[in-house]
């Protein structure tokens, strides 16, 4: 059984290859993760990208294809309908990639390669958010905030965001930098429990 941490750093790698629009298999995300010093089961692993697919957790709108890898190995292969599945290549380990690395904190979510912060149906769902509703994002202090609409009186620095068809919304970079400029973030509820709260890592 995975602690959360380690559940976030799986999510993260998932993360900076579906930002970055990449093809991957479960097993290319376990090697990246000990690529980065990590020693998690693949089988754990797996089961996490699996359920992320399930969920609709992935972006973009990811579908998944079973391919034979290699002469003796099939494994589902996540990827965008507009990829041609023949381009796909394993994640190959680079010499920079054996270099000690400085660990991520523990946190519940992190920027993409994008510089976006995805929040899920998992923290959504705690304020009643469901697929295509719309949530209010504004700040307070060195957090955000994030509340289902409507809010009244509107915050005059808010955004708006719609939540995919899963219920999970994607932060954009602009709207982030305004606040935080940090990487790593915490999701909580606010005291009443009216909103959700994104606050950096310290």
């Amino acid at each position: 059984m995975l602690q959360q941490d380690q559940i976030n750093k799986v999510e993260t790698q998932i993360e900076a290859v579906t930002g970055d629009r990449q093809m991957f298999t479960a097993f290319d995300i376990t090697r990246r993760l000990r690529a980065s010093g990590e020693q998690i089961r693949h089988s754990d692993i797996r089961e996490v990208v699996h359920d992320m697919f399930r969920e609709g957790e992935l972006s973009d709108n990811y579908i998944r294809t079973l391919r034979n890898i290699s002469q003796r190995d099939t494994a589902f292969v996540y990827h965008l309908p507009s990829h041609d599945l023949r381009e796909y290549e394993p994640y190959a380990l680079k010499p920079s990639d054996r270099d000690t690395k400085v660990p991520a904190p523990k946190c519940d979510v992190s920027r993409n390669s994008k510089g976006r912060v995805r929040i899920t149906k998992r923290f959504l769902k705690k304020i009643g958010v469901s697929g295509h509703d719309t949530v209010m994002c504004y700040p307070v202090g060195r957090a955000i905030h994030i509340r289902r609409c409507p809010v009244i009186p509107r915050p005059s620095d808010a955004k708006v965001y719609h939540a995919d068809e899963y219920g999970n919304i994607r932060l954009n970079k602009i709207f982030l930098n305004k606040t935080l400029v940090d990487n790593h973030f915490n999701v909580s509820d606010t005291e009443h429990g009216e909103a959700l709260k994104l606050t950096p890592v310290v």
